[in-house]
């Protein structure tokens, strides 16, 4: 009996049945263990938002730069939509979509923290001969510039590759006698070329954490976002097995879990100490207590502070709404004459 190539012959060779596709459909147990982690997910990213947006005026909030925070919790929940695009049967429009945004969504996010560390070193160690006010805003420019060109730097390989090497979907008929794979055709060199491009990125990271180490606690992010390029060196190196070794449809498995793992990190890490501030100690979450630490720090790593005139409303690009803590800045330089008086946070 001959049978097609996505069929097979019954033990008695009396009838051809179906191959079984190799791939997550949507009834699969793990695909709706994926579905429910990323509704979870998208609905936690959804509350940190409206929580920030909600205390956007409190000093926590505000020092952790607005519009970096919110276009980060928007990235995060598109990342955690990225889920759905590996589940079901790809076809030829699917693969191309794939390979288009193929790891746009953790470039665009380590494109972020870097823009938020550049800022904040940016605004502490401030050297242009303007005012606080002006040189933060061109800061906040340059640090949007910057991401875009991160980003518009793999979008623009991205569909390079695309034209080049067109993504289409493979039928593995020869594999096996019962079961389809189903995948989209992927090149080695397109995963070694994204996944050097982010490793870039994660140092350079690294190194503005590195220069951030010793400001004011209120404005230390570098220490959560070197865990979080901590955490994505890590499953960074485990990815290069889980794709090389895997079969495809395990190699799914792994890249669900990964960006999963990275999504839900990033959202603990960056997010949640925050929240935590703003309704389990809101005593730290006011101005004077702010002013204090930053004074205390100031204090106590004058090396790093020496000749920086700052304020939360420099770290707040809302300044221009009405919106800031006060429009006084918190002078830390102690060499500065004793005469000028203290500022008010």
């Amino acid at each position: 009996m001959v049978c097609g190539q996505d069929q097979y012959a019954n033990n008695n060779r009396t009838t051809c049945l179906k191959k079984r596709p190799d791939v997550f459909l949507w009834d699969n147990i793990v695909s709706i263990i994926f579905c429910i982690v990323s509704v979870l997910g998208s609905l936690a990213t959804v509350a940190v938002s409206y929580i920030f947006y909600k205390h956007r005026s409190t000093p926590v909030v505000k020092a952790s730069s607005l519009s970096h925070s919110f276009v980060l919790a928007f990235v995060l929940f598109l990342s955690f939509q990225m889920v759905y695009f590996y589940i079901g049967i790809p076809t030829d429009t699917l693969c191309k979509v794939k390979s288009l945004i193929d790891g746009l969504n953790l470039t665009a996010i380590l494109g972020i923290f870097c823009a938020k560390l550049y800022v904040i070193v940016k605004i502490f160690n401030n050297k242009i001969n303007r005012p606080i006010q002006i040189a933060t805003k061109l800061f906040y420019l340059y640090s949007w510039i910057l991401v875009a060109a991160i980003i518009a730097f793999h979008l623009a390989f991205n569909v390079i590759h695309e034209i080049a090497i067109p993504s289409n979907v493979v039928h593995d008929y020869n594999n096996s006698l019962t079961i389809l794979p189903i995948f989209c055709t992927k090149t080695d060199a397109r995963f070694i070329v994204t996944n050097i491009y982010q490793l870039i990125l994660s140092l350079v990271c690294f190194i503005f954490a590195f220069r951030a180490r010793n400001l004011p606690k209120n404005f230390q992010e570098a220490r959560f976002i070197w865990f979080i390029m901590f955490t994505w060196c890590i499953l960074g190196v485990f990815s290069f097995p889980a794709h090389f070794a895997a079969a495809e449809k395990l190699q799914i498995c792994f890249q669900v879990i990964f960006l999963l793992l990275f999504n839900f990190f990033t959202l603990s890490a960056f997010y949640f100490p925050k929240c935590y501030l703003i309704y389990f100690r809101p005593d730290k979450n006011t101005r004077e207590n702010v002013g204090k630490e930053i004074r205390e720090q100031g204090a106590s790593q004058p090396r790093e502070c020496t000749n920086v005139p700052t304020c939360i409303t420099a770290l707040s690009d809302e300044s221009s709404s009405g919106h800031e803590l006060s429009g006084k800045c918190v002078n830390i330089n102690h060499n500065a004459p004793k005469d000028i008086p203290s500022a008010e946070i």
